[in-house]
């Protein structure tokens, strides 16, 4: 669709735009319109992409660092710890820019009008500015976490050296890779491109990574080349965001976020970065009070054992086909007349319960007085006697 050009005359606040004005494609028909909007007064003629093109290379030159301090480790310049610090402060505060240049840096001058927010909070790309930013902050702070807690496991009791926190910090970052593969960019072919290459590089890097982070960094490079890989994929992910450019001659224009295939993808990023926190915050308290968290964990498994209970009981009262009797359960102070007809005459019940020490001292002295009633048997019998009854062959006499 065409730009619209700026008219501060028409007043300020969003304007939806119709669908003359939106020049929709065929990408946007399962959306009825209007599904463009433009807020007058926000952006200058120009100003959005020039802000857009500062917060691009701010975030590349801070995730380079990031790179660098693992080249700093591969060249054994600084310890492990300190790699998985400086990468992790380094995502977080990438993270934390995108954030506050969402619903701040790109036009602090109407923040105090609401316009940015109101602007933000309906926008899908400012939303997936936003996804992106938790996704970076979660990543970066599961790296910090086990630069504090991994390291010194031995005297702390809160610990992320479990393979498992690997694995989150990879889908955290991953997905903000993928956040980048559904970025809208008003169908510039030239700059989807350049996104599409900015997601795959990202999510590349993080899965080699990862490889690395749980084979612990082997001192080879022959048997540890994901890491180099890695490296590889972050710095063209780094290179593409430093020399991204916009168009400075339009104005920018809003996308509603539900008028996109992307908004899903939004919804999943966001998912991830809460699930992620609720189990960073969920070990910590294990850890530190596991006397409680046991307590909890058990009235939920409680709660979640009476649930199945009360479902499996609807199950067999509402969908047990006509005709066929419901499950027999035995009664087990019943005997053998109570169980139904094919099972009678199977079996016979044991009668002895031995579930306290006085059943048991009883059953003892029961058994005691029983062998002491038993008669002496000679059992003694030669061999003479054994072949004269036939039971030993002369075959096998020796």
């Amino acid at each position: 669709p065409p730009h619209v050009p700026s008219d501060r005359r028409a007043g300020r606040g969003i304007r939806v735009m119709n669908s003359s004005e939106a020049n929709a494609t065929s990408l946007d028909e399962a959306c009825m319109p209007p599904y463009y909007f433009h807020v007058n007064g926000l952006f200058e003629h120009g100003e959005y992409g020039k802000r857009s093109e500062i917060a691009h290379r701010v975030i590349g030159g801070v995730l380079l660092l990031g790179v660098i301090s693992w080249g700093a480790f591969i060249l054994q310049a600084i310890s492990l710890p300190r790699a998985y610090m400086l990468s992790g402060l380094s995502v977080s505060v990438a993270g934390l820019y995108l954030g506050l240049w969402a619903v701040f840096f790109c036009a602090p001058e109407n923040v105090a009008s609401g316009l940015v927010w109101e602007f933000a909070r309906k926008d899908l790309v400012q939303q997936q500015h936003l996804a992106i930013s938790a996704l970076s902050i979660v990543g970066g702070l599961l790296e910090i976490l086990w630069s504090v807690c991994g390291s010194r496991a031995e005297g702390n009791r809160v610990t992320f050296k479990a393979h498992v926190w690997h694995v989150i910090w990879c889908c955290n970052a991953s997905m903000a890779g993928i956040m980048f593969l559904t970025h809208p960019q008003h169908h510039e072919a030239r700059r989807v491109t350049v996104h599409i290459f900015l997601g795959l590089s990202m999510a590349w890097a993080a899965f080699f990574m990862t490889i690395s982070k749980i084979k612990n960094f082997p001192p080879s490079l022959e048997q540890d080349y994901t890491v180099i890989m890695a490296g590889l994929c972050q710095i063209v992910a780094c290179l593409l965001l430093i020399s991204y450019s916009e168009h400075r001659d339009t104005v920018h224009y809003g996308i509603l976020r539900s008028c996109h295939g992307a908004w899903g993808v939004t919804i999943l990023g966001f998912l991830v970065a809460s699930l992620s926190i609720w189990l960073i915050a969920l070990h910590v308290v294990w850890s530190l009070y596991p006397a409680a968290f046991l307590r909890v964990n058990g009235a939920i498994d409680n709660i979640i054992t009476v649930a199945f209970a009360t479902a499996s009981i609807f199950y067999r009262m509402c969908c047990t086909p006509p005709g066929q009797p419901a499950q027999h359960i035995r009664n087990r102070h019943a005997g053998p007349e109570s169980d139904p007809p094919h099972l009678q005459g199977e079996y016979e019940p044991c009668n002895v319960e031995m579930s306290s020490r006085s059943s048991m001292a009883e059953f003892e002295e029961n058994n005691i007085a029983d062998e002491d009633d038993v008669p002496d048997i000679d059992l003694e019998l030669d061999q003479d006697q054994l072949e004269h009854k036939g039971m030993l062959s002369s075959h096998d006499h020796r």
